[in-house]
């Protein structure tokens, strides 16, 4: 809603409210890669249901006014307007290494926002069903608008049908949709109105008297939005100095929004739910994850999947390049084995290689996740600061393998 009502109140162009849009869900709590990438998935459905429109819109045309030369500019138009949405559509889809790459160009700061964007991008378009939904009721809201000015010709006594009604208001639309640099589309949208309403046996004065009423709806339903907007950015204002920070530690290092951060162990329940978690607060997120690890975790997370092990340091050093924060949550987490050294051998000697690969690709900030060698098995309280002794004996190799004592010791 803010959106819309950006784009017909204020002195913007469409692109304009768009932008308006996103900083008002990023303002209620929604991470910028997240509110920007929905923004932009927003409108792409809405296209895509417009050109569906806009083409029942020609088809009710060509049978009522068989003789208009404008058939044939809306069909002209609707072509255009369906390769663009295409190419749009899979730009989002398949063209990340083209944006990456001229981020890394022009905007080298922005890399990291833009790998954020495309992760949260990747993240909607893997429900396609959801995707499609979305469109669907994008054009259901396009007949509800075309019913709604049926009611307004009705009500200012003129009779006409709803399918005229349909046809005007989806031409009427995709003329506003050519004209979206024209700020609120002043002069563009009566223009319609006067022209293509006689085509249907309304009267030009009709047709402008209904985009004025139009206005003054807009008006009416959007200055309060606008407002509401800007209490709430007021109040955000008083809230925290920097809107950009997410975190600030003792020593005043800022963890900001598009920061990238790796989190091993992806796929697992507590990595997924630690990559969730940041995702949600606008990092940069990559998930490490083994070839052979079910993905299922992930699927309705904004992250990126790097494939990896911990027993292979080069992988490690691929995953890293270029991150600010590790979440080392990957573990071997089974009780018992056969072989304790494997639990050890995965547990110790891979927490090394993760640790060494985050020194060589200077990592500034480590969370390192302990074992359940935290939770005792006796009546004792849950323990912060395991003795180094004492989680051996309890719960076995993974304790040994897991504890800081362990992984920072040299061999």
């Amino acid at each position: 809603m803010v959106r819309d009502a950006a784009s017909e109140v204020l002195p913007f162009s469409q692109l304009g409210g768009i932008v308006l849009g996103a900083r008002a869900a990023i303002l209620h709590g929604v991470s910028p890669p997240l509110a920007f990438a929905s923004m932009i998935v927003d409108v792409t459905t809405e296209m895509l249901a417009q050109i569906a429109y806009v083409a029942l819109g020609i088809v009710i045309l060509s049978a009522r006014a068989p003789q208009s030369s404008l058939t044939m500019i809306f069909v002209m138009g609707l072509v255009i307007a369906a390769v663009g949405g295409g190419l749009f559509l899979a730009l989002q889809r398949y063209g990340h290494w083209m944006t990456a790459k001229l981020a890394a160009r022009l905007l080298p700061g922005a890399v990291a926002s833009t790998a954020a964007l495309a992760a949260s991008l990747d993240a909607i378009y893997r429900h396609p069903a959801r995707v499609g939904l979305c469109v669907a009721v994008h054009f259901a809201g396009w007949i509800a608008s075309a019913i709604g000015t049926w009611i307004i010709f009705r009500l200012i006594g003129v009779r006409v049908d709803l399918a005229s009604v349909m046809a005007i208001e989806s031409l009427v639309y995709a003329t506003r949709s050519a004209a979206v640099l024209v700020p609120n589309a002043l002069g563009v949208q009566e223009a319609a109105y006067a022209v293509l309403a006689p085509l249907f046996g309304v009267g030009a004065e009709f047709g402008l008297a209904v985009s004025l009423l139009k206005r003054a709806r807009d008006i009416a339903v959007g200055v309060p939005i606008l407002a509401d907007l800007a209490a709430v950015k007021d109040s955000a204002h008083w809230r925290r100095e920097d809107p950009t920070a997410i975190f600030v530690d003792p020593n005043g290092v800022r963890m900001t929004s598009g920061d990238r951060v790796l989190v091993t162990g992806g796929s697992g329940f507590v990595g997924s739910a630690v990559a969730h978690a940041l995702a949600a607060r606008g990092f940069a997120v990559s998930a490490l994850v083994r070839p052979s690890s079910r993905r299922t975790n992930l699927a309705d997370i904004a992250c990126e999947i790097v494939e990896g092990d911990m027993a292979d340091p080069q992988s490690l050093i691929r995953a890293l390049d270029g991150v600010r924060y590790l979440f080392h949550v990957a573990a071997d987490y089974r009780l018992w084995a056969r072989n304790p050294a494997e639990i050890i051998r995965n547990n110790l000697e891979g927490t090394r290689n993760v640790m060494e690969a985050a020194r060589i690709c200077g990592t500034e900030r480590i969370v390192y996740t302990s074992s359940v060698a935290t939770l005792n098995r006796s009546r004792e309280r849950l323990r912060t600061r395991p003795r180094a002794s004492k989680p051996v004996t309890r719960l076995g190799p993974i304790s040994r393998a897991r504890s800081p004592p362990s992984v920072w010791s040299k061999p």
